[in-house]
């Protein structure tokens, strides 16, 4: 377990707080959170996206909108949020990140054949790095 793990007792899988991003200049999908955002996984493992975390919204090409939707529409946008902030800063392991995806799909009413399919896709297709993580990173 990283020092970064908490365990958490109680009532779980929940989010806690909201998302709230403002846009950044940067392009048309950045922006950037105002303030933190959590998800606490079926474990009592905490992930945060600490206030201002860059995130983009979910990584689906273009190709599929239609099927799945866009980048920040769906069930699936608040999960992406902390996805997004774990595939950047690889604080945890990719696998471990993309089951926390898949949890939190669910958690806030993806049906579970999508969310097998969006957890699938980020899987095989996503970003992976190895349990080695690195150590936290300031955000800029």
């Amino acid at each position: 377990m990283t020092p970064k793990m908490n365990r958490i007792i109680g009532d779980y899988p929940k989010f806690i707080g909201d998302v709230v991003a403002k846009w950044c200049d940067i392009n048309h999908r950045d922006m950037r959170l105002v303030e933190p955002f959590s998800f606490i996984d079926r474990s009592g493992t905490k992930w945060t996206a600490p206030k201002r975390a860059l995130i983009n919204g979910a990584s689906i090409p273009r190709i599929f909108w239609t099927f799945v939707s866009s980048p920040f529409c769906g069930h699936y946008r608040r999960a992406s949020v902390i996805h997004d902030y774990y595939c950047r800063y690889k604080q945890r392991s990719s696998k471990a990140v993309h089951l926390m995806f898949y949890e939190a799909m669910l958690q806030d009413g993806v049906p579970k054949a999508k969310a097998k399919i969006l957890y699938t896709a980020v899987a095989w297709f996503g970003p992976k790095w190895t349990n080695k993580v690195t150590r936290d990173r300031k955000l800029p």
